[in-house]
């Protein structure tokens, strides 16, 4: 989640990078022992695991940007309740979306939505 604002009063471009958060618990050393990894071993995140996920990064950069840069007219519920129902009732996509999805394994939880 990154953000780039232009203030048009002030002319000036301000910056918010909400990617990256970790839990504050999270350590190198808990990260290797969730991927079974022994000291010296090399290896990476799996693009699908949990530990590969800023989730919480991206969440407070919303709650970030309207705090900072919003109008104060509307509420962060507000600004998310047309995501939330497009997550709850689904949305359509393209014809070439939906056949990507049905053909990668990797993406066989969000079959049932397309």
């Amino acid at each position: 989640m990154f953000c780039l604002f232009y203030n048009s009063k002030t002319k000036k471009v301000h910056a918010l990078n909400g990617s990256g958060r970790y839990p504050g618990a999270a350590s190198l050393e808990k990260v290797r022992k969730d991927l079974n990894l022994g000291p010296g071993d090399s290896g990476s995140i799996p693009m699908l695991s949990a530990l590969a996920a800023t989730t919480p990064g991206a969440a407070a950069g919303w709650v970030d940007t309207v705090d900072k840069f919003g109008s104060g007219k509307m509420s962060l519920e507000q600004i998310l309740q047309p995501a939330i129902e497009m997550g709850e009732e689904g949305f359509p996509v393209s014809e070439i979306a939906s056949h990507n999805v049905s053909i990668n394994p990797h993406l066989a939880s969000l079959r049932s939505t397309c």
